[in-house]
Formats: C-alpha cells, sequence, structure tokens
C-alpha cells in the first residue's frame, strides 16, 4: 500500500461537533435561541435599534448602510413625509415630476402643482 502525500491533509470530521456561531453584535459565541437576519446571527438580546437601542426582535426593521434600525428611528432619518398632512408616507406613494413633491394617504392630492402627479413607474 502506498501512501500518497496531500498538500491540506484534511482534519478528521466529527458529525457531532457544531461550527461555533458568534453574534455578529457583541462577537460572543451564540448559544440557545439565535436569530439569523440575512447572512448575520445576533442573540436576540443584541438584536437592538443602533440609534434608540430598542428591540428589533420584536418589531419591523429596516436595514440602511449596513446598520439595523427601527421603524421610526428610520422614518425619522430617511422617511418622506406627505406634503399634504405632514406624516411619514408609508407604503406605496408618488412625486409630482418636477418638484420632487411627495404625496401619500390621507393627502392624495397634487398640491401647489399645475401637472399631474405621476407614479414612480408610469
Amino acid at each position: 500500500m502506498v501512501k500518497e502525500k496531500v498538500a491540506h491533509p484534511q482534519e478528521p470530521h466529527h458529525p457531532s461537533e457544531k461550527p461555533v456561531i458568534h453574534c455578529h453584535k457583541c462577537g460572543e459565541p451564540c448559544k440557545g435561541e439565535v436569530l439569523r437576519v440575512q447572512a448575520r446571527h445576533f442573540h436576540i438580546k443584541c438584536f437592538t435599534c443602533k440609534v434608540c437601542g430598542c428591540d428589533l426582535a420584536q418589531g419591523g426593521f429596516f436595514i440602511k448602510n449596513g446598520e439595523y434600525l427601527c421603524t421610526l428611528d428610520y422614518q425619522r432619518m430617511y422617511g418622506t413625509r406627505c406634503n399634504g398632512c405632514g406624516e411619514f408616507v408609508e407604503g406605496e406613494a408618488f412625486t409630482k415630476a418636477t418638484s420632487s413633491l411627495a404625496i401619500g394617504p390621507p393627502g392624495l392630492i397634487a398640491v401647489k402643482s399645475d401637472l399631474p402627479a405621476k407614479y414612480p413607474n408610469s
């Protein structure tokens, strides 16, 4: 029997050993309940809003520039307000082509416009 030399010998496979998963935020190993968001893992207590620190595991969140934000902080920092009522526009909205005027429910009217409002994909 001839033994061949291998440039990169393989480590013995141990099926009972699982790879250690580390929390994206704190870097500590994850044990017990773990959240997986995209390809990142978090302890439940570590999955918090970058701005206010609130728990994101129980509600909606946004990812902007690789940071996790609660809905309220996302709206405050990046949201669009309706020019009709001043509330943040959520869901489908449209803008006036010449002024980037955002209009959304309940203010579905073109404010200060002599041109019809246009949907973004029309």
